[in-house]
């Protein structure tokens, strides 16, 4: 009888008291004034990829000593996303009306969407990315190190499956082609001082692409570009000390990592003395120093006792002033637009030295096995 009532009462609970009111959006959609258009919809946002991957990998023994590994890898990715009608909640038709605007999502197909169309936006990421790589490594006695290097090629596209009214020129079709040719080195080095003792270093210095949602503007709406889109760059060193004892074990690392000339994007709505609109910011020029500690200690307190201690410290920040923009739509002149280019410079954001979230954490575990 008692597990009868726990697992009926969350259920009745919840029906009495939903989270939504679904009478009165079902009410809200069957309105007569409103000849079957949807007041509320529900609906996917759908991200479909297909990825194909193909690599070759080989290596070779230069000497006892001296080892030799290379590979190439070649990546292809289409990624489809769109906005799917999921249910009308009791509607005939979603108008396919962009609210912010009123202005259409897709000129060229039916503005009444039934469940289970497209709206909204409908467009296709292709990436293609080539890797070539190389390494050495070499064992000798009590030192040991590798030294790689990689080439690094991409290349995006997006293809708009709808011409956007708020962009018409611009929208439906293919984008131009934004390649990005890199390279990478990364090198590390191992000193055993004694068989319980010993140290390593790494250290790399890379060139990236940026991140596919980070290359254009708004992709929902059009193939616009990020300007002064820039590659990325990666610099980091980290240094470890590892200790084995019979009873005791333990790491201690230091960190030191900086990002430059990244690119970052954020979405919002904005209603300032400016202006109102629904904006797309974009910042590049922008560098983030990540550098820190941590440590890690194991002791064997007795054979079925474990005692664990973790700590880690970190100083992230921002470490540069970078330029921000903001992009928006001019589709509508009943908006009061921040201007009618459609695009606004607002110089540089002075958040150098700014922390992004400085990490401490210390963690005690004490482990009993039986």
């Amino acid at each position: 009888m008692r597990t009868s009532l726990v697992q009926k009462w969350p259920r009745n609970s919840f029906l009495r008291n939903p989270q939504l009111d679904w009478q009165n959006i079902y009410s809200a959609n069957a309105n007569p004034s409103l000849g079957g258009e949807a007041v509320y919809v529900l609906y996917d946002d759908v991200v479909s990829d297909s990825k194909f991957t193909a690599n070759l990998n080989g290596n070779f023994q230069w000497n006892p000593n001296i080892k030799v590994n290379f590979g190439i890898m070649n990546r292809y990715l289409t990624s489809k996303n769109f906005a799917e009608v999921d249910d009308l909640l009791g509607a005939e038709f979603h108008t396919d009306i962009d609210p912010f605007s009123d202005t259409r999502n897709d000129l060229d197909s039916n503005l009444e969407k039934k469940q289970g169309d497209v709206f909204g936006y409908n467009y296709e990421f292709q990436a293609n990315e080539l890797r070539a790589y190389s390494q050495i490594s070499a064992d000798l006695n009590k030192w040991k190190f590798f030294l790689a290097g990689q080439f690094n090629r991409k290349a995006y596209q997006r293809t708009g499956k709808f011409q956007n009214e708020r962009f018409p020129d611009n929208s439906l079709g293919a984008s131009r082609n934004i390649t990005f040719s890199n390279f990478g080195v990364k090198g590390g080095l191992t000193h055993a001082i004694t068989g319980r003792h010993w140290v390593t270093m790494q250290g790399a210095f890379i060139k990236r692409a940026p991140l596919l949602q980070n290359v254009f503007v708004n992709p929902r709406e059009s193939n616009a570009i990020v300007p002064n889109l820039r590659t990325e760059n990666v610099s980091t060193l980290d240094v470890n000390y590892f200790l084995r004892l019979p009873n005791l074990t333990g790491r201690i690392t230091g960190y030191y990592t900086r990002f430059q000339d990244l690119t970052d994007i954020n979405f919002f709505f904005v209603d300032s003395g400016v202006g109102s609109d629904f904006v797309q910011e974009v910042l590049t020029d922008l560098d983030k120093l990540h550098p820190g500690t941590e440590l890690g200690l194991e002791y064997q307190v007795s054979s079925t006792v474990k005692l664990s201690l973790v700590s880690s410290i970190g100083k992230y920040v921002y470490a540069s002033d970078p330029s921000v923009t903001i992009n928006f739509d001019t589709a509508s002149a009943e908006e009061e637009l921040i201007n009618v280019q459609g695009f606004k410079d607002l110089g540089t954001a002075k958040i150098k030295g700014y922390k992004l979230g400085q990490e401490c954490t210390t963690s005690l575990c004490l482990r009993h096995g039986i």
